[in-house]
């Protein structure tokens, strides 16, 4: 991951056209994630209107698996990649790990330190 201090609250998605057409069609603050198939897509983006790059996370291990660059993709080539990704099985690559319980759901609107400076 690119920022190595962002959190992020994460949305649960129920199939990969759905993520596929939000990533593709929209844009995001800085700390939204998304989760699927026990995959973790954490916005890893520079700005909100630069590329929208995401690390592709293993939400078991930390491991980050992928980093795509979503503003460069079609739908089409985004849900393959998407797909491919999801195949693999998670283990040590050059991108690392995350630990995930303090950098995943930890600010926002809900929460008693209220929302981070990237979604207030």
């Amino acid at each position: 991951m690119f920022h190595d201090r962002r959190t992020w609250t994460l949305a649960d998605i129920d199939s990969p056209r759905e993520l596929t057409e939000k990533l593709t069609q929209q844009t995001f603050v800085l700390c939204q994630g998304f989760r699927w198939n026990g995959l973790l897509l954490l916005n890893d983006s520079l700005s909100e209107d630069g590329a929208q790059e995401y690390g592709v996370v293993d939400a078991e291990s930390g491991i980050q698996l992928d980093s795509l660059t979503v503003s460069w993709m079609t739908p089409e080539r985004f849900l393959a990649c998407l797909e491919e990704v999801a195949k693999r099985e998670p283990e040590a690559t050059a991108f690392g790990s995350i630990d995930l319980a303090e950098r995943t759901d930890r600010h926002g609107y809900g929460s008693p330190e209220g929302p981070c400076s990237l979604c207030a």
